[in-house]
């Protein structure tokens, strides 16, 4: 194949997922069009950037349906791509999950910094942003309820 015949082929089938995406995303039988969504990038993971389109699909889906999970996923990739693939897929799910849940516990940090400390409070945020351990961040969420003074959150920040 050609490197314009191969470029066509490839922004056809990217055209095709991106109409099926915008179509069916915010539709209950969302879960089914994901098998045929999919089924076309499958022709592209093995070229060198494959892997890249399915990536960015995931992460519009996670972002974009409500309630999906990885468990809801699964099942569907498992039956559309190859063991290896779908093994690579289900780890970037859990990645997008784990932001998420970072992101969440960020946002609850900083309401909940900014109801009990205000502006003061607000001046630690650049560091808590650093901390990408959610483990970590319930930790200083739970410290934050129950302490009166901001310095013991700076205090459990830098040491």
């Amino acid at each position: 194949m050609t490197f314009q015949l191969q470029c066509l082929f490839e922004g056809h089938v990217l055209i095709k997922v991106g109409l099926l995406l915008l179509k069916h995303v915010f539709r209950q039988d969302y879960l089914e069009k994901i098998p045929e969504v999919l089924g076309l990038l499958r022709e592209l993971i093995e070229k060198k950037t494959g892997m890249q389109y399915i990536e960015t699909v995931l992460r519009y889906i996670f972002h974009t349906v409500e309630g999906m999970g990885v468990d809801d996923l699964k099942p569907i990739v498992d039956e559309n791509l190859s063991e290896e693939k779908g093994g690579w897929i289900m780890t970037l799910a859990e990645e997008v999950r784990n932001e998420g849940i970072q992101q969440g516990l960020l946002e609850g940090i900083a309401a909940l910094i900014e109801v009990k400390f205000g502006e003061s409070g607000l001046k630690l945020l650049p560091e808590l942003r650093k901390i990408t351990n959610a483990d970590r961040l319930r930790e200083i969420k739970d410290t934050i309820r129950v302490v009166l003074d901001v310095k013991e959150v700076e205090k459990m920040l830098y040491h």
